[in-house]
Parts: C-alpha cells; structure tokens; sequence
C-alpha cells in the first residue's frame, strides 16, 4: 500500500472512532430536497409521455437551447404551454443548475 492510501485509511479510522461515518438514510415519506418532490418521475403517464418523446425525438445530454438552437420541440412545449395558459404564446428557457 502506498503512502497515499496509508493516510486515507489513517484519516478514515480516525473518523470512524469519533463518530463520524456517514451512512445510507433510507427515509419513507415527503421528500422536499429533490427535483422530483411530487414524485412525478414514476406516474404511469409521466413515464408513457416521456417514452413517446424519446421514440419520437430521441434523447441525448446535448447542450442548451442557446447553444445548440431551437427545436420542434421546444416549439410544441411551448404551444402546448400557451394553449393552456390560455396565453397567445409562450418561452421557455433553461436557468440555474440542470
């Protein structure tokens, strides 16, 4: 073992002998710290539309709106949007940490 891993394993124990360890939580109820708090992620017809999207759309981790341009989809969320805003139209946009 090399010195590096020496100290890791020092500091390790020595955190375990204070108190320290961190472990899993298992918690079972509202969930208010997360970008699922309505628990929307599982609901049969989240997950339904979201399927729909990707075999329609595909999916991928590209970059923002800005960035890479606008899409068709972009242009039917926002009219769905606006439709049921009861609005003439609508913008949506990426902000904060996605």
């Amino acid at each position: 073992m090399n010195a590096l891993f020496s100290r890791l394993f020092a500091a390790a124990e020595r955190r375990s002998a204070a108190g320290l360890d961190r472990s899993d939580l298992v918690l079972d109820g509202l969930d208010l710290a997360s970008n699922d708090y309505l628990g929307l992620s599982a609901h049969p017809l989240v997950r339904a539309a979201a399927i729909e999207e990707i075999e329609r759309s595909s999916t991928s981790a590209s970059a923002s709106r800005l960035v890479t341009g606008t899409t068709h989809v972009h242009h039917r969320l926002e009219a769905a949007l606006a439709e049921r805003l009861r609005h003439p139209a609508c913008v949506t946009f990426s902000s904060g940490y996605l």
